[in-house]
C-alpha cells in the first residue's frame, strides 16, 4: 500500500530541516532542501515498517499542504 504523506521543509541558517506533520518525531535534515527531503523520506519509511512490525497502528495521512504562508510578527 502506497500512502503518501506531507513533508514540511524549513531552512535555518546553512542547515535545511524536513518534518512529517502526521507523525511526530520523523524528521530529516540535509545541506539543500532535497537532501532534507530525502532523508526525512527515509526516516518516514523507516519509522512506519517498525510500526508495522510492532503490530502498532501506522498513521493515515492527513496533512494537506496546499500553500505556505509567512506571518510577519512583532517581536
Amino acid at each position: 500500500m502506497v500512502r503518501r504523506y506531507a513533508i514540511v521543509v524549513v531552512r535555518e541558517g546553512t542547515e535545511h530541516w524536513a518534518f512529517v506533520p502526521d507523525v511526530p518525531g520523523v524528521y530529516g535534515r540535509g545541506d539543500t532542501s532535497d537532501e532534507a527531503l530525502s532523508d526525512a523520506a527515509q526516516a518516514l519509511e523507516d519509522c512506519l515498517a517498525m510500526l508495522g512490525e510492532r503490530g502498532e497502528p501506522v498513521p493515515e495521512p492527513a496533512a494537506d499542504a496546499a500553500e505556505v504562508r509567512f506571518a510577519d510578527v512583532a517581536a
